[in-house]
């Protein structure tokens, strides 16, 4: 979970509709993005999970749809017309783990965003970025925006660290 997250006007927003302490807002969240992760890496949680095995695998006790309801007017879900329910900005947000696994897939996210190939060795990621060629087409313009982008911010933040002395 981001750091900023607890505190973040999405998570006051949820313990407000539905009238629960902060602890249990931020577990909620927490356990929704292990599911995800764990079942549904795309992001598309909705496709083939009812509201009744989502509010199970987060051990919500209360009305599973209230559950869902709240998670999209807060902003954590977002309705979408194929997978039903998709995590909002999944593609943006999600730890080096899941790209790593949706690319040696070959799998893009619900969103149609190809995984992020920054951690993966330059050899296999060519080979990689062919497959996905093959399989979806050329990358986007919007695509490769963002891809440019995290792959500028995972070289400026290591050049920001201190080099060890040789």
């Amino acid at each position: 979970m981001k750091r900023e997250a607890p505190t973040h006007t999405k998570m006051k927003r949820l313990c407000r509709m539905l009238d629960i302490p902060l602890y249990q807002a931020v577990g909620i969240f927490e356990l929704l993005i292990h599911m995800t992760a764990r079942e549904r890496p795309r992001g598309d949680l909705g496709n083939g999970n009812s509201n009744e095995d989502i509010a199970i695998a987060i051990d919500w006790r209360g009305d599973p749809d209230r559950l869902i309801d709240a998670l999209v007017q807060c902003g954590f879900l977002d309705r979408y017309p194929e997978y039903r329910l998709v995590v909002h900005d999944w593609d943006e947000h999600v730890e080096d783990s899941i790209d790593l696994k949706l690319a040696r897939a070959v799998l893009t996210y619900a969103s149609g965003q190809w995984p992020r190939m920054t951690r993966i060795a330059q050899k296999e990621r060519k080979q990689l970025e062919q497959k996905f060629r093959e399989k979806y087409g050329p990358r986007s313009d919007v695509q490769a925006h963002k891809q440019a982008e995290c792959a500028h911010a995972v070289r400026t933040e290591s050049h920001e660290r201190p080099r060890k002395a040789t």
